[in-house]
């Protein structure tokens, strides 16, 4: 993602990471070391022990598991009013096949960086 965020510099474009512990060593101390990987003031990182994100998107992504490596976009009209988070316009991941994601829809940085451009240049 920091490519991205690099490609990106201007207009309405802002992120929020957050680290979830889904594999061993994955803890907050490690989500801060990771966290500094990626500095940009557009960007927000946050640390979900419980899981409690990545439990709400399954559902609203379609995934049989909690949602983990998944990039979510957004128009800027989206909201979060609910309990229930938003559908995302765009989002890729980078999961198993047992977590029911689309192949299709594995991770490529160009086609995600291109669904970006278009949002933004929609914005």
């Amino acid at each position: 993602m920091q490519r991205t965020f690099e490609r990106f510099k201007h207009g309405n474009f802002s992120g929020l990471i957050v680290f979830v512990p889904m594999i061993d060593g994955d803890t907050h101390e490690s989500a801060d070391r990771q966290a500094t990987e990626l500095i940009d003031r557009r960007v927000k990182h946050r640390w979900d022990g419980e899981k409690s994100i990545s439990e709400a998107f399954a559902p609203v992504l379609g995934l049989t598991k909690p949602a983990w490596d998944v990039y979510l976009v957004y128009d800027s009209q989206a909201e979060w009013t609910d309990k229930t988070p938003p559908k995302p316009s765009f989002w890729m991941h980078q999961l198993s096949s047992d977590r029911g994601a689309p192949r299709a829809w594995f991770l490529d940085q160009e086609s995600f960086n291109e669904q970006v451009k278009m949002y933004l240049d929609e914005g």
